[in-house]
């Protein structure tokens, strides 16, 4: 087993592949978010909450966060995102990085730290 979690989204942004490290990672989240929502959807969705914090741990503003999300969400329908760290709801921290492969899919690492 990888230690650590890959997925892979469609160019649509549906996440439809994912490994078992991914599914511990981010084990709050329902199965059936996980497998029918779009990237942007799962970025959006209330569920899937996560903190946002700077290197000195001191959490985003709204503002922040919201200028945050914008920018993650069009470099995921744009191209390859850059490298990003959030914390998940129950306090994991982790590193996603991206590739974006011939077919035009995107595959992320997700390395819990």
């Amino acid at each position: 087993m990888l230690p650590v979690g890959v997925s892979i989204l469609e160019p649509d942004g549906r996440q439809t592949e994912f490994n078992t490290a991914f599914r511990d990672i981010y084990k709050e989240v329902p199965l059936e978010e996980l497998r029918n929502y779009s990237s942007e959807e799962q970025v959006r969705h209330p569920t899937s909450q996560y903190r946002l914090e700077h290197p000195d741990g001191a959490p985003y503003s709204a503002e922040e966060r919201d200028d945050w999300l914008a920018r993650r969400i069009a470099s995921l329908k744009s191209g390859v995102p850059e490298p990003a760290e959030l914390t998940t709801s129950l306090g994991r921290s982790v590193r996603i990085l991206s590739a974006r492969i011939d077919d035009g899919r995107l595959i992320q690492v997700h390395e819990d730290l």
